[in-house]
């Protein structure tokens, strides 16, 4: 047994550390400031995290203690990160020997840094990156890069400064707002070559006109020239990079930089984030697409560019990627900022569950305009691992899955945990026959945590939308088949079924779902929610379940 001769308890190392991390941060300033013997045990935790957002620090606190700060968060204006930057007054970012020009405060053991905002002003843009260039042992970065790709003398200096000051850096995220491509692609070159990257999450624009297109086919050769050692000798050109985020590009990728960027040059991609994609007239995509990223698990697409979008292209990447391991998780959006909507799918989520029905685990489909019931019927019949099926609609979308589609075949997704459907039925007489088994098949997915239901209006006659909005109430309805959801926490309904519950439901929710707390109504604008929340059984509800949260969504999820 080990002992300690030490005169205090917190002369033990390993209970200083446990009590440390037992107290908020406020309580560790508190202490500090009331007791000088826990002082001086205690400060070097209060100085392990640092935020600078609100007011500036004590310089001499700063420079007293860079030696234990291992997090720093700041705000990167002249007000907030001055304190930081001792010595940094005079700095001319775009001299010559700019690296060796001045003295800065040196942060040794410093892992992560995220630097929030910008200051624009052409005489302070380059004192980040001095900051940047001591900190040997960084390995997260979170930092906009706006005002530096604006500067071609400092995003040079950035671009020199990843794999020669920042060698043991794993996680960058780059945030902003639009650059050139004349800037954006020595960056992303930097990053891919880096010798330790993992993870690179581009969450910026890239702002393209027709003089600098043709850089994307040169950033090929850029970096075969690298590949081969003509620049940056001796670091490995095989990137370790497995978390991409790409830039944004409203006119999409083209199909021949993509392919050969992660043919060549990440092949260790796990997690990828292609915003558009734009098909190269003349090419199979099915070659193009040939053993692309085996090991990818979690793949992001997008389909709502401004100019065009192909899903013969995400079919051919679905089928032909990830053979090693098959795709896990799959997002796609439907829809632009500018309100651009993908039309048909063409079968696509059909091609989804044939290739990789045995390891999917997540969908999410957002602003959807067309699928077809029978696709998303395969997903639910075929993929057993599935834990969340999330496919929002579009405007005046047809994405709905018909009741008869639910009943006529066995979900094997036991272990959904998440799902948003829109329900659909083909007539009046059949739903009335089909209507119980196919609520009672989602109430034997026990392990629901979150469901939303909705329903499509564009697809149905006043008669049907009348008799779905009794779907959810126990007399002529089936809200009964719900009942084995004991483990649900959020659920969510648009009007249609909502508006006809009443005392009788309410008390069948509280005692049916003891665990829920968040009930989300569609299509309730601001000005009746006050009236909606006096409604007696809703008042009723809430006054058993106190902390029940009820959420509105102004618009209809159909």
């Amino acid at each position: 047994m080990r002992t300690y001769s030490g005169d205090s308890i917190f002369d033990i190392p390993e209970l200083v550390d446990m009590i440390a991390c037992h107290l908020s941060r406020s309580s560790l300033a508190m202490t500090i400031a009331t007791c000088r013997r826990l002082a001086q045990h205690l400060e070097p935790f209060l100085w392990k995290h640092v935020a600078i957002n609100y007011r500036p620090p004590l310089r001499d606190s700063v420079l007293r203690h860079r030696h234990q700060i291992q997090t720093l968060s700041s705000s990167v204006n002249q007000y907030y990160f001055e304190p930081l930057m001792t010595g940094l007054l005079d700095l001319k970012p775009w001299s010559s020997n700019w690296p060796n020009s001045t003295k800065s405060v040196k942060l040794p053991n410093l892992v992560r840094l995220e630097l929030d905002g910008e200051d624009n002003d052409e005489s302070y843009i380059g004192k980040p990156l001095s900051l940047l260039q001591y900190c040997p042992n960084l390995t997260r970065l979170n930092m906009s890069c706006t005002a530096i790709l604006w500067h071609e003398k400092i995003a040079k200096q950035f671009n020199e400064l990843l794999p020669n000051n920042l060698r043991h850096l794993e996680h960058l995220e780059l945030n902003g707002n639009s650059a050139s491509v004349k800037m954006s692609l020595p960056l992303l070159e930097a990053c891919i070559l880096h010798p330790q990257l993992q993870e690179l999450h581009c969450r910026f624009k890239i702002r393209v006109n027709e003089q600098e297109f043709m850089g994307w086919m040169r950033f090929n050769d850029t970096v075969e020239s690298m590949r081969a050692g003509n620049r940056w000798s001796g670091y490995s050109f095989v990137s370790k990079i497995k978390s991409l985020t790409l830039p944004s590009y409203k006119s999409g990728f083209p199909m021949t930089f993509l392919t050969q960027l992660l043919k060549v040059h990440l092949r260790n991609i796990v997690s990828l984030v292609i915003p558009v994609v734009y098909r190269n007239v003349g090419i199979s995509e099915e070659e193009a697409f040939k053993g692309l990223c085996p090991k990818l698990q979690h793949l992001s697409w997008s389909f709502a560019g401004e100019d065009t979008y192909n899903f013969e292209t995400i079919e051919a990447f679905v089928t032909s990627g990830s053979k090693e391991v098959g795709l896990k998780t799959f997002s796609a959006t439907f829809c632009s900022e500018t309100g651009h909507f993908a039309g048909s799918n063409d079968a696509f989520l059909g091609v989804l569950a044939d290739h990789h029905s045995e390891s999917l685990e997540e969908i999410e489909l957002f602003h959807c305009q067309e699928i077809e019931s029978y696709e998303i019927k395969d997903i639910l019949t075929s993929c057993r691992k599935l834990k969340r099926l999330w496919i929002t609609p579009g405007y005046e979308a047809k994405i709905s899955l018909y009741l008869e589609d639910i009943a006529s075949e066995p979900w094997v997704c036991s272990d959904l945990k998440e799902l948003w459907m829109t329900l659909c039925r083909d007539n009046l007489e059949e739903a009335k026959a089909i209507g119980a088994p196919a609520y009672a098949q989602i109430g034997r997915m026990v392990k629901l945590e979150t469901l939303f239901l909705g329903f499509n209006k564009n697809e149905q006659s006043k008669e049907e939308f009348e008799a779905f909005r009794l779907d959810l109430t126990l007399e002529d309805g089936w809200l009964a088949e719900l009942g084995g959801l004991a483990e649900l926490q959020h659920f969510g309904m648009a009007e249609d079924f909502w508006s006809k519950m009443g005392q009788a439901e309410v008390e069948f929710i509280y005692s049916s779902w003891p665990r829920l707390k968040k009930i989300t109504f569609g299509s309730i604008q601001r000005y009746y929610r006050k009236s909606f929340e006096q409604l007696p059984h809703w008042q009723w509800l809430r006054k058993n379940k106190p902390f029940l949260e009820f959420e509105y969504d102004e618009w209809t999820y159909t």
